[in-house]
């Protein structure tokens, strides 16, 4: 008898410490956030980490002329930040990660240029306030130009815009880089 009002008072106990309004517990992104804390005009954001939206490694190894060619264009540690848009429930901001390329050129079997390229790399074309809002989105090899130089495509956008800026950036069978915006040249075709 005394076991069976041992178990009943464990399970009162139980039930009643899991009811109690302070006890209830929402789990979102590792967060733990007391029901009693959340308010009702809805700033629960706050309490919780911010959801970045990256994309897929893109690896690429090629052989052109005398050239090889690898890089791998990846996320990293740099956060662009969308400007908020209403969605008929309120604000919603969301996050991008920041993405660079990891370029590495041989020319006769050596190594010519081993390169981390994100988009501080272009801050002398952006300001230090527009270049934040920017991302590299695209990088492509373009043509070998008689051996002399190997010439990339590459754009900075917003993320999920047509707001971009595109650049030619060409290596030197020496290692020497030069960049070249061509989003003028594109302009004036127009």
């Amino acid at each position: 008898m005394k076991k069976i009002y041992f178990y009943l008072v464990v399970l009162f106990l139980t039930l009643t410490s899991c009811n109690s309004s302070g006890a209830k517990k929402s789990f979102k992104n590792d967060v733990i956030v007391s029901s009693d804390t959340i308010d009702k005009t809805n700033q629960v954001q706050s309490f919780f980490k911010k959801r970045v939206l990256g994309s897929n490694p893109i690896k690429r190894d090629t052989t052109i002329n005398s050239y090889h060619v690898s890089y791998i264009i990846q996320d990293n540690d740099d956060v662009i930040t969308t400007l908020p848009i209403t969605d008929g429930k309120g604000l919603d901001t969301v996050y991008y990660a920041g993405r660079e390329i990891i370029l590495d050129v041989k020319y006769l079997k050596d190594n010519i240029l081993h390169e981390k390229i994100n988009r501080d790399f272009f801050n002398s074309y952006l300001s230090k306030e527009e270049i934040e809002k920017f991302s590299i989105s695209y990088f492509n090899l373009d043509r070998v130009d008689n051996n002399e130089k190997i010439f990339f495509s590459i754009s900075l956008c917003i993320p999920e815009t047509d707001i971009c800026y595109w650049f030619e950036l060409s290596v030197s069978n020496k290692g020497d880089i030069e960049i070249k915006d061509t989003t003028s040249d594109e302009d004036e075709d127009m």
